[in-house]
């Protein structure tokens, strides 16, 4: 449910899009360019005045993460959002100080399942693919650590259920944020 709505199988399935990629799977007719161009502002618009009142961490996850960092493991994220909307969404759960460096859809030139996110971190920090891993709460995620070599850890407590994740044959499954130290 949001907003009191039931949001259908078929919106969930493309969580993890970028939303023009969304806009243009879910719409009904075909859409020209000026078109998506107003409906992409409105959202924006209408998600900025709306975000703060809906934007909240999951049970756990601030103790993951301060784990992590506390164990000197370096954090980054790789997101379908645009940069400054990312930056907003973790300095409002306040997580932006743990994060070594956020990469929004607008810092990439392809999007999930794209690996370039996770090659543009790996490269930047002449990290190691095999000892890096991908956490994400969709299928999408799944594939883009698959198609960039790195293990992948799904959640099931975000975008899709547990069983969608399962068929997208992850590495890891966590089912709760403090099984997330048992993988890393």
């Amino acid at each position: 449910m949001w907003f009191n709505r039931t949001i259908s199988s078929r919106h969930i399935a493309l969580y993890g899009n970028t939303y023009e990629e969304s806009f243009l799977k879910l719409a009904d007719r075909p859409l020209d360019e000026a078109t998506l161009a107003k409906l992409i502002d409105t959202f924006r618009h209408t998600y900025q005045s709306i975000e703060k009142d809906y934007i909240y961490e999951f049970a756990g996850i601030t103790e993951a993460i301060t784990s992590l960092y506390n164990q000197g493991k370096k954090l980054f994220v790789v997101s379908s959002k645009k940069s400054d909307v990312l930056e907003r969404n973790l300095s409002a759960i306040g997580l932006n100080h743990l994060i070594t460096e956020a990469v929004g859809s607008d810092q990439v030139s392809a999007y999930k399942p794209n690996p370039e996110g996770i090659h543009t971190i790996v490269q930047r920090y002449n990290l190691n693919s095999q000892q890096t891993v991908y956490i994400g709460d969709s299928t999408f995620d799944v594939e883009m650590a698959q198609h960039a070599g790195v293990p992948s850890a799904a959640v099931t407590w975000g975008a899709h259920d547990a069983r969608s994740l399962l068929h997208s044959n992850p590495d890891f499954i966590i089912n709760d944020p403090s099984e997330i130290n048992t993988v890393l």
